[in-house]
């Protein structure tokens, strides 16, 4: 029940999701807030390398992307990672992942992310944004949308096969 693969309080990083298959999530009321919406893989700070693998049968969400605003969790209460900002911080990897069936998105990328040059920083002409390459996608038969992208800067989608999802391809809600 709740997230199969997933990086927690935010401050995990360089670490290496690598060829895995994750198989049907089911939403628990017990666990984290968020494993009411469940997804197989569930990363909350992008420094991390997510490769091959393949997310099928997800009650909501194949691959979601929520870099949280600083480290939570044990982590935070344990004094760790004043000095980490995911919602700045640059994509370290992701490429040649699959998801389907999954019953809202194959890819989520929420609610905001601006990677930056150095995170934690303010934006300005010597931190600017970077941007976070995801390539090479396949997402198919999502019950919503292959794609949702919320407040994001900088982000490029390089090489993604969209077919078959229930209502479109790529949103991008609020996008003006």
């Amino acid at each position: 029940m709740g997230h199969q693969y997933f990086i927690e309080d935010a401050i995990e990083t360089k670490n290496i999701i690598y060829h895995n298959l994750g198989v049907l999530t089911f939403a628990s009321n017990a666990l984290l807030n968020t494993d009411q919406s469940p997804a197989l893989f569930w990363i909350t700070n992008p420094d991390n390398v997510v490769k091959g693998n393949h997310a099928a049968g997800a009650t909501n969400y194949g691959f979601w992307y929520r870099a949280e605003t600083r480290v939570t969790g044990v982590s935070a209460a344990q004094g760790m990672g004043n000095n980490v900002c995911p919602k700045e911080t640059p994509l370290l990897e992701f490429a040649d992942n699959v998801a389907h069936s999954c019953g809202r998105y194959g890819l989520r990328i929420y609610d905001e992310y601006w990677p930056r040059l150095h995170p934690c920083q303010p934006i300005s002409a010597s931190n600017p944004y970077v941007e976070a390459k995801y390539t090479n996608m396949f997402a198919y038969f999502n019950k919503k949308n292959g794609v949702q992208l919320s407040r994001l800067a900088s982000v490029r989608l390089d090489h993604f096969k969209i077919a078959d999802n229930g209502a479109t391809g790529i949103e991008c809600p609020g996008a003006q």
